[in-house]
């Protein structure tokens, strides 16, 4: 859609974890190409900062992760709001956008500039921000039925698909990618892996039970080479314990990595959180989850299409088949879907902005 005669805009995109970084840099690059102008601020936690750096994108670091229980993440998310407000109302935007960025959300309610709220998880919770968003855009596998009760339904608009399809309009596969970066010989069984997200409000202790039966059960096969992206200093630390007497079974990569490459060259992907498991699906990769919280109704949906399995004991562990696999290339098809796919979130951005120009829902 071409927004040239709709005037220019100035665009504030704010990313608060790691799986945004993916999703928004092809959306402000869409965003730009229509002669719009594109801010970008970022949460330094969770490698969000580290992934931009290694694009080599230009954006402001604002706040940090302040904790996890209720009050620290309550004072962080104030905190970060009024951060935001003096750097958003210097930027004089027409429409701010993130992917459940609670301390934006704040900042836009209060500056009076239109946000747009994408999430793909119903159990999310925003509280009193709940409808402060002038859009919440999610996938379509989540029925108004399922949404919290507050929503103004009003509100909600749909995509087709997951949004990780988004960040397959930019991925290339590169089958040299294991020996390259983590010196892994082409003939092992890859394993990668993402821990549970301790931090969250929805987290489950029993997603750390399986996290730990998992490790030590592929730790014993010679075989396997399990990759690990732990997402605290906490989680490194139990994982190279666990991995003490095993030489050569264990990867803890120690810089940023290209997440769809690593996914695609894997033979099996285990996660405890929804990122990872949903890239495995869409590039084809055998795909296990351990989270164990409320299951959110985008992977139920994938469930019941056979694509994403979800694991509920170590009995359940004991069963994947953990063995070669065949790295077919990724499709055109898919990587069209992508491209679409950030069209259609581009439009929304545009039409929350200047509301005449608003596409179909």
């Amino acid at each position: 859609m071409d927004d040239g005669m709709a005037g220019r805009l100035r665009v504030w995109i704010d990313l608060d974890n790691s799986p945004h970084v993916p999703l928004f840099l092809p959306i402000a690059d869409e965003l730009r190409s229509r002669g719009h102008e594109v801010t970008i601020t970022a949460r330094d936690c969770f490698q969000t900062c580290d992934l931009l750096d290694e694009s080599g994108v230009e954006y402001a670091k604002i706040g940090h992760h302040y904790g996890k229980s209720l009050p620290r993440k309550a004072a962080g998310l104030v905190i970060r709001g009024l951060q935001l407000v003096g750097y958003g109302r210097a930027g004089r935007f027409d429409v701010a956008v993130s992917h459940g960025s609670r301390s934006l959300i704040l900042a836009g309610f209060l500056l009076r500039v239109p946000t747009v709220n994408m999430f793909d998880y119903e159990h999310s919770k925003f509280g009193m921000l709940t409808n402060a968003p002038a859009k919440q855009m999610m996938p379509s596998a989540i029925s108004n039925e399922e949404l919290p009760r507050q929503i103004d339904v009003r509100r909600v608009v749909k995509y087709q698909g997951v949004k990780e399809q988004v960040f397959l309009s930019r991925f290339r596969p590169d089958p040299t990618f294991l020996q390259r970066e983590l010196g892994v010989e082409l003939n092992r069984v890859v394993v990668t892996m993402r821990p549970p997200a301790e931090e969250a409000h929805y987290h489950n202790p029993a997603s750390v039970e399986l996290m730990r039966h998992t490790v030590t059960r592929l730790l014993s096969r010679p075989d396997v080479v399990l990759v690990v992206l732990p997402r605290t200093d906490s989680q490194r630390n139990m994982l190279a314990a666990l991995a003490n007497g095993t030489p050569g079974r264990l990867v803890l990569p120690e810089k940023t990595l290209d997440g769809l490459n690593l996914v695609w060259n894997s033979d099996v992907v285990i996660s405890g959180g929804g990122t990872m498991n949903r890239e495995a699906v869409v590039l084809g990769v055998p795909a296990y989850s351990i989270f164990r919280g409320a299951a959110g109704a985008v992977d139920r949906s994938l469930v019941r299409s056979g694509r994403l399995k979800m694991v509920e004991s170590a009995a359940d562990i004991d069963r994947i088949p953990i063995e070669k696999r065949r790295r077919p290339q990724v499709d055109e098809y898919r990587t069209a879907d992508g491209s679409t796919l950030v069209g259609f979130i581009a439009d929304q951005i545009v039409s929350t902005a200047q509301p005449d120009r608003a596409g179909p829902n």
